[in-house]
């Protein structure tokens, strides 16, 4: 029986990748994608971001395009192969959490299919952003926290694990959340003297990758133009009321329906687990 569903999760599989993935590399790309290419083609020709081109977040996914654009090119198929191999990653990544769990190969295959649909089927909307992009490094920080854990590993891994939180944040600060929580969640399996050098380490990593990005930011002369469009020019994009906030929270059971439906069940699930 097992052997049957293993098969028969691999052949839907084979099915959602066949005919999903040269419809996902041919769809147009999302308006976001266009901006940070072109905030991408202004830096690398000289510009300075925020002073030629306008933006309302810190410039980490900027960064990624004018890292991978000269590479693969510059059409919206390059783009979202590129999109597909960060996405796969971090799929990856979460499979081999589900193996440390106890879940079979039937079962991670399933999971990897339900992604691949819901990814791959849904609007362009979600494609290649800065969500989808941050996830790479925040998981590649998680799986290094578990691997610490369970291992002797030197502690200074764990500087790498707080560099690749810092990478995260950059693309988007909304990594320091689940951070935070890997963080807190780790401490229960560590003597104190452990946690308090661990997270030593772990600041240290996250510093050097604020400090790298804060010297790209003076060295190209951006810091300045940065820092009066955030504080000055974009005040009302942060300053959401609670009546934002609740919409906000009620889109999240709305926006990708069914799958979206999913939270009113992982969310209870996830909070229970932790405790």
């Amino acid at each position: 029986m097992k052997h049957r569903s293993l098969i028969l999760a691999l052949i839907v599989l084979l099915a959602v990748l066949v005919l999903g993935v040269p419809l996902f590399v041919r769809t147009p790309i999302w308006v976001d994608v266009t901006y940070h290419d072109l905030s991408a083609w202004n830096i690398l020709h000289g510009g300075t971001h925020y002073k030629d081109v306008f933006e309302t977040n810190l410039p980490g996914m900027v960064w990624a395009h004018a890292l991978v654009r000269p590479v693969v090119g510059w059409s919206h198929e390059a783009i979202r192969i590129v999109d597909l191999l960060v996405v796969s990653s971090v799929v990856f990544l979460l499979s081999g959490f589900l193996r440390r769990s106890g879940l079979s190969i039937n079962q991670r295959i399933w999971f990897v299919t339900a992604v691949a649909l819901f990814y791959l089927a849904e609007t362009e909307f979600i494609h290649c952003q800065r969500d989808g992009w941050m996830l790479l490094p925040a998981m590649g920080a998680a799986t290094m926290r578990l691997t610490r854990l369970s291992s002797t590993r030197s502690l200074k891994w764990t500087v790498c694990e707080g560099l690749l939180w810092g990478l995260a944040v950059w693309i988007k600060p909304h990594a320091l959340v689940p951070a935070l929580l890997v963080w807190l969640v780790s401490m229960k399996f560590q003597t104190r003297r452990i946690a308090i050098v661990d997270s030593c380490w772990l600041i240290a990593g996250g510093l050097v990758a604020g400090g790298l990005g804060s010297f790209w930011l003076v060295t190209t002369g951006t810091w300045k133009p940065m820092w009066d469009v955030l504080l000055n020019w974009n005040q009302e994009y942060y300053s959401w009321t609670w009546e934002d906030t609740f919409y906000k929270c009620r889109l999240l059971f709305t926006y990708f329906a069914p799958f979206s439906l999913l939270n009113w069940v992982s969310l209870p699930l996830a909070i229970s687990a932790l405790f």
